[in-house]
């Protein structure tokens, strides 16, 4: 808590099991300090129950343990990119109708998009990889989500080039 308070974090990586508080609390001292932190949940317990709580309150995935390096470099990249529309969804608050139009937009497609990725970054991990049809349509899914936060960046900039 220390170290956010005295400098200003992207990402956090927090276990959902810590000696003197939970992380559920840490998240949200966090996000009283500075929404604009993107949380990752690292916990060798609880299941996809914990996994909902912790994305409703803001966190935007969570990992069971163990970890392996890509699985992890991928979640925080993923991660940093929704991050930085969120800031820069927020960033565009104050323009004409259509320049708040979009932003409002971009934040009510982009939060279901994201439950949806989280929800299929869980099935991905519980399910077995051999069965190629469900692997293809989970690649479908991943592809159409990427698709639609790349249209809605392409609106955001359309409104207000960069």
């Amino acid at each position: 808590m220390k170290k956010i308070q005295s400098e200003p974090q992207d990402l956090v990586l927090l276990d959902l099991k810590l000696p003197d508080v939970t992380g559920m609390e840490v998240l949200k001292r966090i996000k009283e300090i500075n929404d604009d932190v993107a949380f990752i949940i690292i916990t060798g317990y609880g299941g996809e129950q914990v996994a909902i709580e912790f994305m409703k309150a803001g966190a935007l995935d969570f990992l069971s343990k163990p970890i392996d390096n890509e699985t992890l470099l991928k979640t925080i990249k993923n991660a940093l990119k929704i991050r930085d529309a969120q800031v820069e969804d927020k960033q565009l608050k104050g323009y004409s109708t259509l320049e708040k139009f979009f932003p409002f937009l971009a934040h009510e497609i982009r939060n279901p998009l994201h439950a949806i990725g989280g929800a299929l970054a869980i099935i991905q991990r519980r399910t077995d990889s051999k069965d190629e049809l469900l692997t293809q349509s989970m690649k479908i899914i991943q592809e159409e989500i990427q698709h639609l936060n790349d249209f809605v960046q392409e609106c955001l900039d359309f409104v207000r080039p960069r």
